[in-house]
């Protein structure tokens, strides 16, 4: 198997190949929307995350191109991740279980996560299951794929993309 690390694939990027390629193959090419226009959902994320977990602040977690937003080790680690909404509960998802991939890349022993949704008051366990990393290595393929493309993907099309904030660069 291909080494990955060359890539630098951030969780960001993990989610985005979830939730939409195009955003993707933008954020990639260093067009980061979010940062430059952020929208009222992720301004409210960021201060969700920085309000709920402020003892766990100090534990951001940065490895390779990952910032992981904090880890817990209660006889075992444990990847934490804070969200906003559950709409992309699966690109969620898949972005812890790529933190805890590339935890295991170097030889930790990294099997559980917590996704927090704290306006919702609720939390999600996902675990690191057999066929998890086969699709994240499939995933990163297709990512960089993607990302040596000049053209982007086509537009989703999709209700959610009317909140989003690569929305001009996708219909006007």
């Amino acid at each position: 198997m291909e080494e990955f690390d060359m890539l630098n694939v951030s969780g960001t990027m993990v989610s985005y190949y979830f939730t939409c390629k195009r955003k993707l193959w933008l954020f990639a090419k260093n067009i980061d929307m979010e940062q430059s226009q952020p929208t009222t959902d992720l301004i409210i994320g960021k201060l969700l995350n920085f309000e709920r977990f402020k003892r766990e602040r100090h534990k951001e977690v940065e490895i390779e191109d990952c910032v992981i937003d904090f880890l817990t080790f209660r006889g075992e680690i444990i990847v934490h991740e804070t969200k906003k909404s559950k709409k992309f509960e699966e690109a969620h998802v898949w972005q812890t279980k790529y933190y805890m991939f590339v935890l295991r890349k170097y030889g930790l022993n990294v099997n559980h996560g917590v996704i927090h949704y704290p306006k919702l008051m609720r939390k999600l366990e996902v675990n690191f299951e057999d066929g998890d990393e086969e699709k994240i290595q499939n995933a990163l393929i297709e990512i960089k794929q993607m990302v040596s493309s000049k053209i982007p993907p086509p537009v989703l099309n999709r209700s959610f993309c009317k909140k989003c904030s690569y929305y001009e660069l996708c219909y006007v």
